[in-house]
């Protein structure tokens, strides 16, 4: 497969402007597939999560001791790659073959426990959560489910309350479905797996507040069963009311 682009697009200084500067971040990873972006390490800067064939990277800008560190596009630095995990290894010798991380997310099990989960390999059928190791070794890898057939959405969020997030992954073929993992510890050694709905071919996830009563719900969107469902977050508990 042939590289892709991570790029990002600056919002000119002219808000009539056609054209967006573009910040080329990388262009070495291959069936890049999955996007995250938040601040994992609070610096106040937001750091990005990918997912391709070669694997979780997460990729942090820093300036340099002149420049901004609030205004990147504005100042002078780099870019630093760190790959999390290579993903899972494919399944065969032919070219193309499945393989590495399709989907990934970021998450936290407590105010200083993050965890990162992906879904394994591309299209994949495991949902798979990596928890921090000593500095300098790998991450733990927790195989939480072998079971999605074309794995294609993945969210983390605390849905009912307790401090820690949950996870929901979305898959759009065989019996397709949503399924929530909730831990029972804080490196997801132990979980709790809830189907919080079935047959629908989950393609993309979003967490909201849609109707501003404070508990985030679900969206999903599924193109082959041509869906776009609310699941509202009713009594912070499981499963989801369908809308």
């Amino acid at each position: 497969p042939q590289p892709a682009h991570l790029w990002a697009f600056v919002p000119p200084k002219e808000s009539n402007a056609k054209d967006w500067p573009v910040w080329k971040i990388d262009q070495s990873l291959t069936v890049l597939h999955g996007l995250w972006v938040g601040d994992l390490d609070a610096d106040g800067r937001d750091e990005i999560l990918t997912a391709s064939f070669e694997g979780i990277h997460r990729f942090d800008w820093e300036p340099t001791a002149s420049g901004s560190t609030t205004a990147p596009r504005e100042a002078a630095g780099r870019w630093v790659k760190t790959r999390i995990a290579p993903g899972a290894p494919p399944a065969d010798n032919a070219p193309g073959a499945s393989r590495g991380t399709s989907e990934v997310c970021a998450g936290r099990t407590g105010p200083k426990r993050l965890f990162l989960a992906g879904i394994e390999p591309w299209h994949g059928n495991q949902v798979v959560v990596y928890v921090p190791a000593s500095e300098g070794q790998p991450w733990h890898r927790r195989l939480l489910d072998t079971t999605l057939n074309e794995g294609h959405a993945l969210v983390a969020a605390d849905l009912d309350g307790d401090g820690q997030d949950e996870l929901v992954a979305g898959w759009r073929g065989g019996q397709r479905g949503l399924r929530l993992y909730d831990p029972a510890d804080p490196d997801f050694q132990r979980f709790e797996a809830t189907d919080l709905d079935q047959g629908i071919a989950v393609e993309g996830l979003a967490v909201a507040d849609l109707n501003a009563d404070s508990r985030p719900d679900l969206v999903a969107i599924a193109g082959r069963t041509r869906e776009l469902v609310w699941y509202e977050n009713r009594a912070m508990v499981k499963p989801a009311a369908r809308r």
